[in-house]
């Protein structure tokens, strides 16, 4: 309640709520530029359109070809033209050569995703990128508040990117953050943000209810109900180029009020949920220094094991999820602004095999068994 008390307090203060939270949140990470947006894909292309104006011919940024689809998405809202490049499937990470060969003149930066939480080699990926002149961008959506190597991931590139909607580790309903250490690159990142407008405030309000609703339903036990509701998409990705690119409104500031204390107690369940999984479920992508990840990954033997786990967590409202259910060089929107085909096997065959698990503070020690005994059903 104390969170969306903050969110009417914000509603009704505006501008001045969105700037407190924003210097907060730069300060809490360390970094000398944070600016707040209505989404991660806003949030990411504002960091896009900056870095073009220091190299404006160069339009190609290359990706994971197994990630959120809002990423190539934000990438073609940008004007620029997404390069898939394959993963790894023991890390989830950048497959390393596979990236030297995807470098190119052309290329302005290489996005590289700490998903699901798990930290990603910013040290190898941040070498491959110095040594070719270009860019680099963390996304760390799904990884705000964890430590790697004594950094917070999303502060290890020349910019990081956060998000707080739905499902992220901090959430006002939608928002998302970029930040830099550069000051060439955060006076870009200004003169970019300074030209958004803050979403109408009778949006807001209705936004505010919404928010209020998604709180109580989270719970395993009560998920089977948003989730049967078709129009709120929940658990689905879909690559749409269709979005507000605008600033982080009062109200969903206001609902940030408290986000690091809500981190700090969310994360410490996370990491709680994790250590169980981990010791329980042997199929699992290596989590990497007992991170507090956002979602669990678990990779299945067969495509076959995967159907079986969805069928149930769906009877059962487990909140098994299948993620991103086809690599990014299968999307056919990615493959025609490229102009030729590449085959990402690795990430194909993770989109086929791959499920996660819900790792946040309501889920409880029967809700994991139940969880696990579906995997193994």
């Amino acid at each position: 309640m104390a969170d969306l008390w903050g969110g009417v307090c914000g509603l009704l203060r505006g501008k001045e709520t969105a700037r407190v939270v924003e210097a907060e949140f730069g300060a809490a990470l360390d970094s000398t530029h944070a600016f707040l947006t209505s989404s991660g894909k806003a949030a990411l292309i504002t960091a896009l359109r900056a870095l073009s104006r220091i190299a404006p011919e160069r339009r190609q940024v290359v990706v994971p070809a197994y990630t959120c689809f809002s990423l190539p998405a934000a990438v073609a809202r940008a004007g620029m033209i997404a390069v898939p490049v394959d993963v790894d499937p023991s890390t989830l990470d950048l497959d390393q050569e596979a990236l030297r060969r995807a470098v190119s003149p052309a290329t302005l930066c290489v996005i590289q995703v700490h998903l699901f939480g798990r930290p990603a080699d910013t040290a190898a990926i941040g070498e491959v990128c110095r040594e070719q002149e270009v860019f680099h961008i963390e996304d760390a959506a799904q990884a705000l508040g964890t430590t790697h190597d004594g950094k917070m991931l999303g502060t290890r590139g020349d910019i990081g990117i956060f998000s707080f909607g739905r499902g992220k580790t901090v959430t006002c309903g939608a928002g998302g953050a970029v930040v830099t250490q550069s000051g060439r690159v955060g006076a870009l990142l200004r003169d970019e943000v300074v030209h958004l407008r803050a979403p109408a405030w009778h949006h807001e309000t209705a936004a505010l209810v919404s928010v209020g609703l998604m709180a109580l339903f989270i719970r395993p036990a009560l998920y089977w109900f948003p989730a049967s509701l078709p129009f709120l998409g929940l658990g689905e990705t879909v690559y749409d180029t269709e979005f507000p690119i605008a600033r982080l409104s009062g109200m969903r500031a206001g609902l940030l009020g408290r986000w690091r204390r809500n981190l700090e107690r969310g994360n410490a369940a996370r990491q709680e949920n994790v250590a169980w999984y981990s010791q329980r479920v042997r199929c699992a992508v290596a989590s990497g220094d007992d991170a507090p990840l956002l979602r669990f990954p678990v990779l299945l033997a067969t495509a076959g094991q995967k159907d079986r786990a969805l069928d149930a967590s769906r009877r059962m409202g487990l909140g098994i999820s299948g993620m991103y259910p086809a690599a990014i060089d299968e999307l056919s929107q990615v493959r025609a602004a490229l102009g030729r085909r590449v085959e990402c096997a690795q990430a194909r065959d993770i989109a086929r095999r791959l499920v996660t698990l819900p790792t946040h503070q309501h889920v409880r020690p029967k809700d994991r068994e139940r969880i696990v005994g579906a995997l193994c059903s």
